[in-house]
């Protein structure tokens, strides 16, 4: 899933998820606030939802304004990357950064649905997934180099200070020990561009099953997590 891809909101929730992600890099955007008014005002209490013809502008031009600079970036080598990660009851969201001449540049975006087991997991289960995911996902940049991951869950930074660790748990945690990675929590309000992602609605895939993983089109279709797991278990070995 991309911030390109990201259809436009149909509720209250998915307009201030939309609004969670701008939010997060409004100081890159001028007049973001006044760009996002007429959405804004779709979450007045009182208001009726009606998505006029200058809501869809208003949309469409912040989902420009990030996906271009100064909020987009391109990897440089001298800077280390900064990964948040996020989960919800439906999905999973990330976000690759670095600091680049002083600010805080997007990378990466990415996010997926998360499948009827993985729905079963607990919370803790389930932010681990988006970790083990995204820093799977994104090995290309973060394998051999040290980068830093926040997360909103308190309890999954305990989980790695356990000596013993059972199941499906140990085996996330056996393939992250390959990463040199330190994880710091920050609080949800802070956290509002990996936790819009993980929110956000889903698109139909058009991924073929003969792609790698560093070629999937959208990773959260089942064909996506089939090649995902597949590319998992192959670099296990």
């Amino acid at each position: 899933m991309k911030v390109r891809q990201w259809d436009a909101p149909q509720s209250v929730t998915q307009v201030r998820q939309f609004l969670g992600l701008a939010s997060y890099y409004q100081r890159f955007i001028q007049h973001c606030s006044q760009i996002a008014s007429p959405m804004i005002n779709l979450t007045k209490k009182g208001e009726n939802f009606i998505r006029s013809p200058e809501c869809q502008e208003s949309f469409q031009k912040i989902k420009d304004l990030l996906m271009t600079a100064p909020v987009v970036a391109y990897p440089a080598d001298h800077s280390g990357y900064i990964l948040d990660t996020d989960a919800c009851n439906t999905g999973i969201g990330a976000v690759l950064s670095q600091v680049q001449e002083g600010q805080e540049k997007v990378i990466a975006y990415g996010s997926r649905t998360r499948n009827k087991a993985e729905r079963n997991y607990s919370v803790t289960d389930k932010e681990l997934l988006a970790l083990h995911y995204f820093i799977e996902y994104y090995r290309q940049y973060l394998l051999g180099r040290k980068f830093s991951v926040r997360v909103d869950h308190q309890p999954l930074i305990w989980l790695f200070s356990l000596k013993e660790t059972k199941g499906r748990i140990a085996r996330r945690i056996e393939i992250l020990s390959a990463y040199d990675f330190s994880i710091m929590h920050r609080p949800g309000k802070k956290h509002g561009n990996a936790d819009g992602l993980s929110r956000c609605p889903q698109e139909q895939c058009l991924c073929s099953e003969s792609d790698t993983l560093e070629s999937l089109k959208c990773g959260h279709c089942n064909k996506c997590i089939k090649i995902w797991r597949n590319g998992e278990y192959s670099h296990r070995k």
